[in-house]
């Protein structure tokens, strides 16, 4: 699982941005929506994740996806994203 919170240079959140996460079989569709929260259920694995707003440049970057522990656990920091995008001069 991969959460993923997009705020401002800030620290305010920008509710409706638009997060793709993109794997080797192409776009994945979010599990959850809530205002700036985003989660993905995945495979473990790398993938290409951006964060676009009207107004600010558009973040992409490599995220890796880890697998959940040999007990059943996952760690919560290895699995949160926050992305700060950057308001266009």
């Amino acid at each position: 699982m991969l959460a993923v919170n997009v705020f401002t240079s800030q620290g305010l959140p920008l509710p409706g941005c638009d997060i793709r996460l993109t794997g080797t079989k192409g776009v994945l569709t979010p599990n959850l929506s809530r205002t700036w929260h985003v989660w993905f259920v995945a495979p473990a694995g790398s993938y290409e994740l951006s964060a676009s707003f009207p107004g600010f440049d558009t973040v992409t970057r490599t995220v890796e996806i880890k697998p959940i522990s040999d007990v059943g656990r996952w760690n919560a920091p290895d699995h949160n994203l926050n992305v700060t995008l950057t308001p266009i001069d």
